[in-house]
């Protein structure tokens, strides 16, 4: 049983809203599978996401970078919300990715979100 955490650091905005970061997490996550089973727990500068594995468990460490802006640095009100969309976004990729992989109302046609 091993225990493996990676470290990733994105922008306080998700590319594309939530929808968009959404169907592009897997890029934006850097392949980090995520599952409807993935916990996601918050943290003073983002969140944390816990997924098992056959090997064991897996953790993302996802650090949201602080703006220039009143409100947008990090735990100001604006980047609150902002943490909170990345998180919805993380919870429906699995359903996301799956309507795109069905092709369920013509989903695969929007474009995933970019890179950051």
């Amino acid at each position: 049983f091993e225990v493996q955490t990676m470290r990733l650091e994105l922008p306080p905005k998700p590319p594309g809203g939530v929808f968009g970061a959404a169907r592009g997490m897997p890029e934006l996550l850097k392949g980090y599978p995520v599952t409807t089973a993935t916990e996601v727990k918050l943290l003073d500068h983002g969140f944390l996401l816990t997924s098992a594995t056959p090997d064991g468990t897996r953790r993302l460490r996802v650090r949201l970078l602080g703006g220039d802006a009143v409100g947008w640095e990090t735990g100001g009100e604006a980047w609150e919300e902002q943490r909170r969309r990345w998180i919805e976004a993380v919870r429906a990729a699995p359903r996301v990715a799956e309507v795109a992989r069905i092709g369920w109302r013509d989903v695969p046609s929007f474009g995933a979100a970019a890179s950051p």
